[in-house]
């Protein structure tokens, strides 16, 4: 959902609403008028009201599943509201925390309707469901429209927005394009890799300050590796002379592609998540095109080597 958002840099907007200005807001709120684009800029009361209401309901999000079907919403027209961020906020113990959610450096617009009640005019933004690394903090989010589909939008012009086709595969192209498969890392097109929301990026940082614990414990763990395999006539990737390696991924060389086929679907079967090394891009059908010199030494490798568990110990 969206209960809060904000528009911190009001002139990213300017060019795209023909020069105006829009006022600035750190905290967006229901009941405020907002900044909305229809034919032109108007600042209206962010809560919607049906026209058949006894009451004001002052409706704050509309589903976008059910934009086209809810009598709510069958007499609201289109129009944009811009933003650069929103909020949402999760319980943790007996608190309830805001994260602020953004697109690094960029400023959007959310899908709005709007319409008049008993002499006012509200409006209420369009809600989606969540990406997966949204859904933490909740199941819906603002549904944000893509610059090149302003004018669709406020035009109504529905068919460019709720195609589950295009959806599915925007969706796919989000998770690197990768093909499901439980251990091979397949990717049947160019994707993207957007997996790092604020409270990873804050994991992230309190990792570095124990890196150089994670580091011996990832060594310890490779001669571990290392003392086990030497008897199991099956190779384990050590680090070469004169290097210090940080084991990020251990690795095993196998025979051939039949063992190492073998090794994978006993290791996974048995619930040690193992896997191949990535396939080769020169395979990939994006890339089958692409110019490439002797790659004899990487189609070797491609079919002998498996990454096993490298994560750190607790």
């Amino acid at each position: 959902m969206c209960g809060r958002f904000t528009i911190r840099n009001a002139t990213a907007f300017k060019s795209q609403f023909g020069g105006e200005e829009i006022v600035p807001s750190f905290n967006a709120a229901p009941g405020q008028k907002i900044a909305a684009m229809t034919d032109k800029l108007n600042y209206i009361k962010w809560g919607f009201t049906p026209l058949w209401a006894d009451k004001p309901f002052n409706l704050v999000n509309a589903r976008s599943e059910t934009l086209s079907t809810k009598p709510s919403f069958e007499n609201s027209s289109r129009c944009l509201i811009p933003a650069d961020g929103w909020y949402e906020w999760k319980e943790e113990g007996d608190k309830k925390v805001p994260y602020y959610n953004h697109l690094e450096g960029e400023s959007f617009c959310f899908g709005g309707v709007y319409g008049g009640y008993r002499g006012e005019v509200g409006c209420a933004i369009v809600t989606t469901e969540a990406t997966d690394h949204l859904k933490d903090l909740h199941d819906r989010m603002p549904f944000i429209i893509q610059r090149s589909y302003y004018k669709d939008w406020i035009q109504n012009n529905e068919g460019n927005f709720f195609d589950e086709a295009l959806a599915k595969r925007a969706k796919h192209i989000t998770t690197t394009a990768k093909v499901p498969h439980p251990y091979e890392f397949v990717h049947d097109e160019v994707g993207y890799n957007y997996r790092l929301p604020n409270i990873n990026a804050a994991l992230g940082c309190a990792q570095m300050e124990s890196l150089a614990i994670i580091l011996k414990n990832k060594r310890e763990l490779a001669i571990q590796y290392a003392e086990f395999f030497v008897n199991q006539s099956i190779d384990f990737v050590q680090e070469k002379p004169d290097t210090h390696a940080n084991f990020w991924f251990n690795a095993v060389i196998l025979k051939d592609k039949q063992e190492r086929d073998a090794f994978l679907q006993a290791t996974n079967e048995a619930g040690v998540m193992t896997r191949p090394i990535w396939q080769l891009m020169t395979k990939l059908d994006m890339f089958k095109s692409c110019q490439k010199g002797d790659l004899n030494n990487a189609y070797w490798l491609e079919e002998r080597v498996v990454n096993i568990p490298s994560g750190v110990r607790l």
